[in-house]
């Protein structure tokens, strides 16, 4: 029997619920209200159970936007991008992650692309050790996410990449086992990029035990491997070898003929790629797709995909008009704007500005008419010398308590209807207090060790 005919007995269609997602913006700055005003209408309606969104370690997203994606039924999946050259320090970072997790976003990625000599800076990516190096900075945060019994993702590596990515992960899960992990071990999820780098779906498919002639760094023409959507199947046969069982895996940007920064804008608009996703979806939500002529008849994909397979996220849900994967989003505006999209979303519309969303989805107090789309705002002033990591360790009882957004930003604290200013600065003058005044803002200040904060 050829490994086509093993392949295709082996593999069963299979619809399942509870695995669609998508990625937000491409950006960390989408987490007001009147966000979720536009978008989590259209996420329910495309029937959404994943969101991937970014963060970064100086604002926190809102918990009013973590915990409304909960209610509707939608997992936030938070990615931190974090620099391998200069990771963050674990008194500057915790209090985001605890507050992520006491909030319910339960799974959360550190890093991305390790494997790549573009993610290390100049000399790192030529000394010795590089996955015990990447390990150094990726375990503390995992083991602070295991312990709060949430989910540590390991970063997606770059399909193939200048380490090749299945030996990277394979010696990152033997190091993490060596060094007595346990806990991380027993949460670990994986990331992947699903990307099918122009190649059909079934690229790869049946993993290592069916293309055994692979190796890393070399794939004979006569064979395949995992540099395609199928990819999860050759990680979880690395997860099986090393740990005797698989591991959750989560699919990124799946669909996508590569990384978005080497797309053309013209390839997502080509009907080649509107069939893979159109497939996909089908696949993952056991929808038909509605076209003007009546339904849009799909043969449901032959995807073997496990268990472990926790979510597909398809990449881009939209973007700013001044982004550079503006012509990558499903919608602009709230419009289904690629093919596929207006297949997928042909009957959604985008709630008119004035709108309430469906009080049935969330609190409806969450989509009042908005004046000031952030409710309170803590203003670090004092930002010099490391000193608003301890002044963020001080305030968490507060900020667990009220919630507020926290950043540096004097633009972004005349959103809120609140503003309390932590610490001085000779940036935020008598001038500046008019002004935030002025836009309707109630403006409180404080010392640096927030005695003073009301609780």
């Amino acid at each position: 029997m050829t490994n086509q005919e093993n392949r295709n007995s082996s593999s069963q269609p299979l619809t399942r619920s509870g695995r669609l997602g998508f990625h937000y913006f491409p950006d960390t700055l989408h987490y007001t209200e009147r966000d979720l005003q536009l978008w989590l209408p259209i996420l329910v309606e495309l029937g959404a159970n994943w969101l991937v969104i970014r963060s970064d370690t100086g604002r926190a997203i809102p918990e009013s936007f973590i915990t409304t994606l909960k209610q509707a039924g939608i997992n936030p999946f938070i990615q931190f991008n974090l620099p391998l050259g200069k990771p963050p320090a674990m008194e500057e970072i915790s209090p985001l992650i605890e507050s992520y997790i006491h909030w319910g976003a339960m799974h959360i990625q550190f890093y991305d692309r390790p494997n790549l000599r573009s993610s290390w800076p100049a000399g790192g990516w030529a000394q010795q050790d590089l996955v015990e190096r990447f390990l150094d900075r990726f375990l503390p945060l995992a083991d602070l996410v295991a312990r709060a019994n949430a989910v540590p993702v390991m970063p997606a590596f770059e399909p193939g990449g200048d380490f090749w990515d299945t030996a990277f992960l394979r010696n990152a899960l033997q190091s993490i086992e060596r060094r007595g992990m346990s806990s991380v071990l027993s949460k670990l999820a994986l990331g992947a990029y699903a990307w099918t780098f122009r190649r059909s779906i079934d690229w790869g498919a049946g993993g290592p035990e069916y293309w055994p002639d692979t190796r890393p760094y070399f794939t004979p023409s006569s064979s395949q491997d995992q540099r395609g959507f199928r990819i999860y199947q050759w990680y979880q046969a690395v997860a099986a070898a090393v740990l005797q069982r698989p591991c959750p895996v989560f699919l990124l940007q799946a669909g996508l003929p590569a990384h978005p920064d080497r797309i053309k804008p013209e390839e997502l608009a080509a009907g080649e790629h509107a069939a893979v996703i159109k497939e996909l979806y089908t696949w993952v939500t056991g929808k038909e797709l509605v076209v003007e002529k009546g339904v849009e008849t799909l043969p449901p994909p032959q995807l073997d995909m496990p268990e472990e397979v926790e979510a597909c996220n398809f990449w881009l849900l939209s973007a700013d008009k001044n982004s550079p994967y503006r012509e990558q989003a499903w919608f602009h505006e709230g419009n289904p704007r690629l093919p596929h999209t207006q297949s997928i979303a042909k009957n959604i519309t985008p709630p008119a500005a004035d709108a309430f969303v469906n009080p049935t989805i969330s609190n409806d107090t969450v989509f009042k008419r908005i004046q000031h789309p952030i409710s309170h705002y803590i203003l670090l002033a004092n930002c010099q010398h490391g000193s608003w990591e301890t002044q963020l360790a001080r305030l968490l009882p507060f900020i667990n308590q009220n919630h507020p957004t926290i950043g540096f930003s004097i633009e972004e604290a005349a959103l809120a209807g609140k503003v309390t200013i932590v610490g001085k600065s000779p940036y935020i003058t008598a001038d500046t207090l008019a002004r935030l005044t002025r836009t309707g803002c109630q403006v409180e200040q404080i010392g640096d060790d927030g005695t003073n904060l009301a609780m």
